[in-house]
């Protein structure tokens, strides 16, 4: 059962896998720690508008869900936190607003547990490397070594390794959370 297309699904793994951890990619953790900070800043915040993304607070409360099926079991990787600096510094404006928010992710950060993934295991598979980057290719080699999910809104990555291991689409889940509520 690689392919968690909705939130019931996601409940049967976590269920049948009392084990299993869930790995955040960078995409959706923003998305938690940003609706965290202030569900109103979601709809406004570049991070969550730009590269026609339009993530707004259904889609926090919809991160809020999967989470709770994993509640003490999220993992992120170094990678991911690099990135999630790297664009929160950029994108987070004035000073005063990245001060305030960096604050509470750090908060919520230490509610996860890290897992670092060596650098000559990342660069085993030197194409897939080159392909997705450090940070994916962590997630995955985490995954593998955890015998855990991926939550993530990366298209590449959920259709590249889905077969490898459990992979949780974000977008997918989004729609059929569209449906379930008609």
């Amino acid at each position: 059962m690689n392919n968690l297309a909705n939130l019931a699904e996601i409940q049967d793994y976590r269920l049948y896998n009392p084990g299993a951890q869930l790995l955040l990619d960078t995409n959706v953790l923003l998305i938690f720690l940003v609706g965290i900070y202030d569900e109103d800043y979601l709809k406004e915040c570049p991070l969550m508008t730009d590269n026609n993304k339009n993530y707004g607070k259904e889609h926090f409360d919809l991160v809020q869900e999967i989470l709770k099926c994993f509640i003490y079991k999220i993992v992120i990787t170094p990678q991911v936190l690099a990135e999630i600096y790297m664009l929160s510094s950029k994108k987070i404006k004035p000073p005063s607003r990245f001060n305030e928010y960096f604050v509470g992710l750090i908060n919520q950060l230490k509610k996860c547990r890290e897992e670092h993934i060596p650098l000559k295991i990342l660069l085993e598979g030197n194409g897939s490397v080159v392909r997705f980057g450090f940070t994916d290719i962590s997630l995955v080699e985490a995954a593998k070594k955890l015998k855990s999910a991926i939550l993530t809104d990366d298209f590449p990555l959920y259709e590249a390794f889905r077969e490898v291991v459990p992979v949780i689409y974000f977008s997918q889940v989004c729609v059929a959370g569209i449906f379930d509520r008609r």
